[in-house]
């Protein structure tokens, strides 16, 4: 494996070829900018080569699975594309090498292969594009099969739980990973879909197809069945034929797996005459297109995943000037605020009225671009985000991970909330007398801090010639609040109750001298003089026995991690 002091990234991708999909590429270059080395392993387009070098970035490809449908579709595609992913990945690690695995989702089952490299102290960063379990419901209307739904349920939140860090696209994904996930929020962070200015500004090429003396609409963007593209051509449907506006002609870039389909609905509602198709061109051709249209269209309809999503075709709108007219979306707010219009949500005759108001007002079309354009320059561009991503990196560091697959391990057992039942089935396995990992000690060959508990198993009323195991045992593995409560009123009583104190210092005091040398020390540090515990002040005596529950708790908790 080569060696090297530079920080080194491998990126996972299955759903979009390199450099297609904007984000990824953003990312990729920024980190290599920044010094970093970048691999990217990703499907391929046909006529793209296997190995290619794009901007720094090595980019390793393999071919592209069909479309998947239904369960045994999903799972050929993503275990095809999982398999193909895993054996290029070893060959970049033997290769290359690197400290760091970014996936890309969807799909999550590339929590799959980080599982290998965590062991390998390898750090995982998860970039979380899409929700995958709503985008799911999304694609098939609402309806799926609910294996599908619960697999990709399941793997996402393994991949939260599993990831050193977790970069989200908004607010709203942010709070979703913290409430389905359960991941902190200083393991989060907000990484917009910012345009990059230098490779996206406004050009005067632009496509000759357009029609004089019309409107010109303009949609950018995947094709698929949760696009909302059938709701725009139904829209432009009621704005031709039943609002009349016959001055208008929609250009369509893009395609996906609904493509197709779209294409034959325009033949269906007569709309030839009045839409393109341009499938999918080159990443600089785009620009022109879009400025060339008068308005541009982000019709997504209103379900439980585009709702969350922030779409990097609005934020494209804006750095060009355009105008925009959408769903009443919650996250198209937050990223458009003024620069667009918002119809009722899946009110495709309410949008067709939002695109006839802006054709009607030039002067409010102009308004409304520099006004998306002004906030994507100064706060939604890509070189405002990029310094989040290189902050999770720095956080992260690039030096090989060093702990021990064992502590790996445990360290996702408690990620996933699955470690206190690994303690209760200990403590079972314990009482039932299994094989002990922690070997059975005489109470006269224990130290001080491990007789504390043998006492106090006697005061629950279990008599013991061994420890462990014990049930104050069983208690601090499966209920550590109440042990820790019952082992501070133990001593609470053994000292009060009993009213130990009394006994001069000078003869010795309590059983428990550390104990009492606990409760010296904290008179002292009140500046107290104490020469015998019947001057002793109750609330100081609580605090030494609360400091003394700590350290034996402390002390427990290592003898704990032993076994």
């Amino acid at each position: 494996m080569k060696t090297t002091n530079q920080p080194r990234v491998l990126m996972l991708l299955e759903n979009n070829p390199y450099p297609k999909d904007s984000r990824v590429r953003r990312e990729a270059t920024s980190l290599t900018a920044a010094g970093y080395e970048v691999t990217v392993i990703s499907p391929k387009e046909s006529g793209q080569p296997w190995y290619k070098v794009c901007d720094k970035v090595r980019v390793y490809r393999f071919p592209a699975p069909p479309e998947a449908n239904g369960f045994l579709g999903y799972m050929w595609e993503y275990g095809y594309s999982m398999i193909a992913t895993f054996f290029i990945s070893l060959f970049v690690f033997l290769r290359h090498g690197f400290n760091i695995i970014h996936t890309h989702n969807p799909p999550d089952t590339f929590v799959l292969i980080v599982i290998w490299y965590k062991l390998l102290g390898k750090r995982f960063v998860y970039d979380h594009h899409d929700l995958a379990p709503e985008m799911y419901f999304a694609r098939f209307g609402g309806s799926g099969n609910p294996l599908v739904h619960k697999a990709l349920v399941w793997f996402e939140k393994l991949s939260l739980w599993l990831a050193d860090h977790v970069i989200a696209t908004n607010q709203s994904y942010k709070a979703m990973e913290m409430e389905r996930g359960r991941v902190p929020e200083n393991r989060i962070t907000i990484v917009r879909n910012g345009p990059d200015l230098n490779r996206l500004r406004l050009v005067d090429d632009k496509p000759d197809v357009f029609q004089q003396g019309k409107t010109i609409l303009c949609y950018v963007g995947s094709m698929g069945f949760h696009d909302g593209v059938d709701h725009l051509l139904r829209a432009l449907y009621n704005l031709v034929y039943e609002l009349e506006r016959t001055d208008i002609f929609c250009v369509l870039v893009g395609a996906g797996d609904a493509w197709l389909g779209l294409k034959a609905l325009a033949e269906q509602l007569h709309l030839t005459d009045y839409v393109l198709f341009t499938g999918w061109v080159e990443h600089t051709k785009v620009a022109g297109y879009l400025c060339a249209a008068d308005i541009c269209l982000a019709p997504e309809p209103s379900n439980a995943y585009n709702d969350r999503s922030t779409m990097i075709k609005i934020t494209e709108y804006m750095a060009l000037g355009r105008p925009i007219v959408a769903f009443d979306l919650p996250e198209h707010r937050v990223t458009a605020q003024g620069a667009a219009v918002y119809a009722r949500p899946n009110d495709e005759l309410d949008f067709a009225w939002q695109i006839v108001t802006l054709m009607d007002d030039p002067q409010q079309r102009q308004k409304m671009g520099r006004m998306g354009q002004t906030r994507v320059e100064t706060e939604l561009a890509w070189s405002h985000q990029e310094g989040h991503l290189l902050e999770v990196y720095q956080a992260l560091g690039h030096a090989r991970g060093k702990k021990r697959a064992k502590n790996v391990l445990r360290s996702w057992l408690k990620r996933a909330r699955i470690l206190p039942f690994v303690h209760r089935f200990k403590a079972w396995y314990y009482r039932l007398g299994g094989k002990r990992r922690l070997v059975k000690v005489p109470i006269d060959k224990l130290h001080c801090q491990e007789r504390a508990f043998v006492a106090l198993q006697a005061y629950l009323g279990q008599s013991i010639d061994h420890f462990p195991p014990c049930r104050f045992f069983e208690m601090s593995l499966t209920a550590p609040e109440k042990a820790r409560d019952a082992f501070g009123q133990w001593l609470r009583e053994c000292l009060i109750d009993k009213q130990a104190y009394k006994v001069p210092i000078s003869e010795g005091g309590w059983a428990n001298g550390s104990l009492v040398k606990e409760v010296l020390q904290v008179h002292q540090e009140r500046g107290v003089a104490l020469t015998d515990f019947e001057q002793a002040d109750p609330a100081l005596v609580d605090e030494a026995i609360a400091r003394r529950v700590r350290y034996y708790f402390d002390v427990f908790n290592s003898i704990k991690e032993k076994g």
